[in-house]
């Protein structure tokens, strides 16, 4: 099977992108004084690059990478999965973000465990199972974006997995190690800048080069025909499957630590006004933009016209070097690189926060200066991100399973947690320990099982266990006793006052505003 390679130019570009990217991280580690600037930047994040590090981070190689896969293996009808990630923005960013910005300000919290021991009671039970769960959550998502670095590397130089594994694993622990979390905002909004550029611009050329939507259709529709429909009858595709995934995947990821982390980073509680509106867009564009390469990049392999990747995943690196400009293709696939680092970077800190402050500081040793956090948090960086890169060194599957997979772990776990937590002043330290317990088996059970099954069950597996953490959390909050009204008020955002308002009062503020609108001072 022949193998796509870039140019000399194409690889000059790409080293010389990631090396810039090291330099911005040796430049923001001289600038790290304590844990708040090296783990959520410090709270100086302005609303384009928290706006940008939201959508970089929640895209992933999920989006670069795991999605140009998914739609080549797929099809027409993997497009509806643009909407679930573009939900999820508009939730973490509508629903939980404005909760938690204001929680997190107002106790100094540093971490999502942080929050999850102050919403259930300073239970060293809960940091401590929360811990292990966000360790597992990053491991898992880890894979996958170790996958995806793998698969760029391996498009652009031509060299064998498991030294584009090893090379990619480089540039990301070091980068993760130094540079902290400003550094990553830094980063997210280059790379993002860039790929939205490159991906939506360079659309019509890439459809054009596959012979225009009809002829990729009509080539999809050759392949297999399902692949030109609304739904397939099995897969993500099918509606049942499409739907559950749907749940599972808008609630997880916008629940995910390395995302609601972000909330901890902006500068002011206003930016949320428009935080989703634009997030949801951004996303949105590139998102579906991705899939439209895979489409492409399906038929333009039917037609003989570029060779037939080594892993569906590999699509979106093989089609950029061979239809971009050797200088663009080293931007967009250095890109695509970056896009990995930050998210990379993302899990690591915060699996290094939960180790150095959630187990090391907050239950070993409540004395540590904030320099041995730092120095342990980064040690802690570099073995898990070795631990991660001997696991992937065995070739896993599709990307998109990794990330699904992770996402269901916190369906299970997090979710109940959070939203229950925000919204429902029930719950207590038994309900939060006990849901998490049950949430990990389920998950692990189910996940489990599912490999016997393949893509041809009805329901996304992970939803029963989701089901299973979220009837779980419910019972439990109704059959013991509620926190103190003293302490949710003060680690709760505060209900709404009712506010009576009489017929009199409408009328006098219609007739108000009739009157402002007659004289032209309505502004």
């Amino acid at each position: 099977m022949a193998q796509v390679v870039g140019s000399p130019t194409t690889i000059g570009i790409f080293v010389a992108y990631l090396v810039a990217m090291l330099i911005i991280g040796f430049v923001f580690a001289g600038k790290i004084r304590d844990i708040r600037d090296y783990f959520i930047g410090g709270r100086k994040i302005g609303f384009w690059e928290l706006n940008f590090t939201l959508i970089a981070t929640t895209a992933s190689a999920m989006t670069y990478v795991g999605v140009a896969g998914a739609a080549y293996t797929w099809g027409w009808p993997f497009l509806w999965e643009t909407f679930w990630p573009a939900t999820a923005l508009v939730i973490t960013t509508m629903v939980l973000g404005p909760r938690l910005y204001r929680i997190a300000k107002r106790h100094d919290l540093v971490t999502i465990v942080d929050y999850l021991d102050l919403r259930y009671e300073r239970s060293k039970a809960v940091r401590g199972i929360a811990s292990v769960i966000a360790i597992i959550l990053t491991a898992v998502y880890l894979m996958g974006q170790y996958k995806a670095m793998a698969m760029t590397v391996q498009s652009l130089i031509g060299w064998d997995y498991f030294t584009a594994l090893t090379i990619g694993a480089i540039i990301l622990v070091v980068y993760s190690v130094l540079g902290g979390l400003y550094a990553v905002a830094v980063t997210d909004f280059v790379q993002l800048l860039i790929m939205i550029l490159g991906v939506i611009l360079l659309l019509p050329t890439v459809v054009s080069l596959a012979g225009g939507v009809e002829t990729i259709n009509n080539t999809l529709k050759a392949v297999n025909p399902w692949m030109v429909e609304m739904f397939a009858p099995v897969g993500p595709g099918s509606p049942p499957l499409l739907f559950s995934l749907f749940v599972v995947v808008a609630l997880s990821l916008a629940a995910m630590p390395h995302v609601s982390h972000r909330h901890w980073m902006g500068r002011k509680y206003s930016y949320y006004r428009w935080l989703p509106l634009v997030a949801f867009l951004i996303y949105f564009a590139v998102h579906m933009s991705v899939k439209w390469w895979g489409l492409s990049g399906r038929a333009l392999v039917a037609q003989g016209v570029l060779p037939e990747p080594q892993d569906p995943d590999m699509i979106l690196p093989d089609m950029i070097i061979h239809v971009t400009h050797p200088v663009i293709a080293g931007i967009l696939l250095a890109a695509v690189a970056s896009a990995v680092m930050s998210t990379v970077d993302s899990l690591l800190l915060v699996a290094s926060a939960t180790v150095a402050r959630d187990i090391y500081q907050m239950l070993i040793k409540p004395s540590a200066t904030e320099r041995s956090m730092v120095w342990i948090s980064r040690i802690t960086t570099l073995a898990l991100g070795l631990v991660t890169y001997a696991i992937v060194i065995s070739p896993p599957g599709l990307i998109m399973w990794l990330i699904w997979a992770s996402l269901g772990i916190c369906a299970s776990t997090f979710v109940p947690l959070f939203f229950g937590g925000l919204f429902w002043r029930r719950p207590n330290r038994v309900t939060a320990i006990v849901t998490m317990i049950a949430g990990l088996a389920a998950a692990i059970f189910f996940g489990y099982t599912s490999k016997y099954l393949g893509w041809n069950y009805i329901v996304y597996p992970f939803t029963w266990s989701m089901i299973v953490g979220a009837v779980v959390y419910v019972v439990t909050a109704l059959v013991t006793k509620a926190p103190p009204k003293e302490y949710l008020d003060q680690v709760m955002p505060q209900p709404a006052k009712a506010v009576k308002v009489t017929v009199k009062s409408q009328e006098e503020a219609l007739r108000e505003v009739a009157l402002r609108v007659f004289a032209g001072k309505l502004v």
